[in-house]
């Protein structure tokens, strides 16, 4: 028997279900969020999907109540073969939750212009790679470690857990208000309330950030800041950096400078990605995590990006691998709603689908150079993906009840390990 989870929204399930061949579907249960029984309902119905089983949790890959237990008990007593389920925004809590409960998992791709499929590793050799790779600090093992949300003086990079506990409090203070601007069709896909919901991506999103502060010095100009999490944790960890944050969305600037009015290295303006009026040589370093794919013509951006660097600045952004992104770009301009174009399987925001060699193409003929690409993993989860292979069903949920994301669970490798890397690579170049 087959088991088919569903970390995603009504779309990708629908676009991931089609993508499923008769056999992966045939005699299959499903495995959802009680919040999703709701919209999921009619299209698990008309798929044939009749035995479903809902978790009373916030998201996949969380162990909090014992009903959970219970229901992860009888889904293993079912001792089924196999695992689908689609990728999505960050995949290592549901791979992690999945590697405990079925021999073998598999992530799709439920949009891509071709079928991808990425298995998860059955070996050491995933966890042998990684020690062979640089990674930005040491990250903890143990599945039991103390709750990030406070400072703790013995986790490895006490500057980052007290940074991180700022930003906890900070934005737990603010968490009406920045819920109410992630409503709606204008807020798009800024990230804004997910650090307060304890959502695992937005820890590796921050992980970049902390990756790049160790990399930058001087003057900072950051494109696409949104409420500025990412710029004040860069200020926290690095003394010696002065950062303008700008986005083109006013209300977000203005809240932006509220949340961190208190940091005088980090200053927020206004502006469009296209519209720098900056003048040339400006600053030692220019980041734009999240922004290109939203251009009609991502070389301007980098043009002037290279314009107000100086000599031997740098440069460091991030988008996402369309070979990985659960949606499609809208490279045609289509109109329609965001929902209706989600239903497309399209992302109404995104304009670009730009892999490594595009971005190294464009990188090359903006003026750049000393290229480089690396991939954000939780680094955390690999290993505990691992340790849970080798465990009693029983121990597995153990480790699951003690999983907790923070940033120093991610780190910047030089290869991808889809699920446990993000759907994003970071891209670097010097002028």
């Amino acid at each position: 028997m087959k088991l088919l989870a569903f970390p995603c929204d009504r779309e990708l399930a629908a676009h991931f279900l089609t993508k499923l061949d008769d056999n992966a579907r045939q005699n299959a249960a499903a495995l959802i969020l009680k919040k999703q029984e709701e919209p999921l309902r009619d299209i698990l119905s008309s798929f044939g999907l009749k035995e479903v089983y809902a978790l009373s949790e916030d998201f996949y890959g969380q162990v909090s109540s014992p009903e959970t237990k219970e229901i992860l008990t009888r889904i293993h007593q079912k001792s089924f073969t196999h695992a689908y389920f689609p990728m999505n925004d960050f995949c290592g809590n549901v791979a992690l939750l999945l590697a405990g409960l079925v021999p073998q998992v598999t992530a799709i791709n439920p949009t891509s212009k071709e079928p991808v499929e990425v298995s998860l590793p059955q070996s050491d050799m995933l966890r042998w790679n990684m020690a062979r790779t640089h990674m930005d600090w040491t990250v903890a093992a143990d599945p039991a470690m103390p709750d990030p949300a406070m400072p703790d003086p013995a986790m490895p990079d006490a500057a980052l857990s007290q940074a991180q506990f700022k930003i906890m409090k900070r934005l737990k203070a603010f968490a009406p208000v920045i819920r109410a601007m992630a409503s709606g069709d204008h807020a798009g896909e800024r990230p804004m309330g997910g650090l307060i919901e304890g959502f695992p991506y937005d820890w590796e999103v921050l992980a970049r950030y902390a990756s790049a502060s160790r990399q930058i010095q001087g003057r900072v100009l950051e494109i696409g800041c949104g409420l500025g999490i990412g710029a004040y944790l860069m200020t926290e960890l690095n003394p010696s950096i002065r950062v303008l944050a700008v986005d083109n969305d006013p209300q977000t600037v203005e809240l932006a400078r509220i949340l961190w009015l208190d940091q005088d290295r980090l200053s927020f303006e206004v502006a469009e990605a296209e519209g720098l009026t900056f003048p040339a040589s400006s600053f030692e370093a220019v980041l734009c995590f999240e922004v290109v794919e939203h251009l009609r013509q991502p070389e301007w951006l980098l043009k002037e990006a290279n314009r107000v660097l100086v000599k031997g600045g740098k440069l460091i952004g991030s988008t996402p691998n369309p070979r990985l992104y659960p949606y499609r770009a809208n490279l045609k301009g289509l109109p329609g709603s965001p929902d209706g174009l989600r239903q497309q399987g399209v992302w109404p925001w995104h304009y670009q689908e730009l892999d490594e060699a595009n971005i190294l193409s464009l990188l090359e003929g903006a003026g750049f150079c000393d290229f480089s690409i690396r991939y954000p993993t939780f680094v955390s989860g690999i290993d505990l993906f691992n340790v849970m292979r080798r465990s009693t069903f029983q121990d597995a949920i153990t480790h699951l009840s003690h999983v907790r994301w923070s940033i120093a669970d991610f780190a910047v490798l030089d290869s991808c390990y889809p699920c446990f890397s993000g759907f994003s690579f970071i891209f670097a170049g010097r002028k």
